[in-house]
This record gives structure tokens, sequence and C-alpha cells, in this order.
């Protein structure tokens, strides 16, 4: 467990993941003063989703497959993406998507993401 925690704090510590999500949201950033920012709430749903999925790829490369799958769970668990997107704006996102400047590998992990948040929202 220990170690764990040291691979997180490295992983966490070092990340690029805040730039490479920035790289996607920036253009959609509103400044609020001093470091606040302002987003639509899709846009928000979009950068929650790419964030998930840069930590989670790092913390499985750094650290291992028990620590990423430790990690799969809290998020699914905290229901991470789904409180932010809900049904409406997920499926506004997926609509939408070639709007955005992701890649292939992104697009296909981020319509995967938003497809099951669509499935799993309350009617």
């Amino acid at each position: 467990v220990t170690e764990n925690l040291r691979c997180f704090n490295e992983t966490f510590r070092t990340t690029s993941c805040p730039d490479e999500v920035k790289a996607v949201t920036g253009p959609y950033r509103t400044p609020e003063g001093g470091t606040s920012y302002s987003l639509p709430v899709e846009i928000m749903c979009l950068q929650n989703i790419l964030q998930s999925i840069c930590i989670t790829a790092e913390i499985g490369k750094n650290c291992g497959q028990e620590a990423l799958e430790a990690t799969v769970e809290f998020l699914r668990r905290t229901l991470y993406v789904e409180d932010t997107c809900g049904k409406n704006n997920a499926k506004y996102l997926l609509k939408n998507l070639d709007e955005y400047n992701l890649d292939q590998e992104q697009k296909d992990l981020v319509t995967a993401a938003l497809e099951k948040v669509i499935l799993s929202a309350k009617e």
C-alpha cells in the first residue's frame, strides 16, 4: 500500500495531464481573475473525461495493474464523470465531438465514456 501511495504521489506530481487537457479545453475557458476560470458545462464534462483517461493511463504505466484497477474503481464509484456530464451534455458532446481538437485515440475513449454516461443515466 505504501509503495502505491508513493507511486500515486509521484505520478500526480509529475503528470502532464493538465497540459494535455488544457490543449483541448483551453480555448473554451473564460478567465475569472487570478488562476480561476469558468467552462461551459459540456466542456467541463469533456475535461473530466480527458483527465480521467490521462491520469488512469499514467497510473497504469507508472504504478502497475493493481493501482490502475483501483483508480478505475474509484472513478466509477465516485461517479466523477457521470455527475458532471449528465445525459443531455453527453449526447451534445457525442454529436459534436469532431469540433474539438482530439486525436483518434482520445475520440475513441471519449466516445466510449459518453456512451456509458448516456446508457447509465436515469431518465
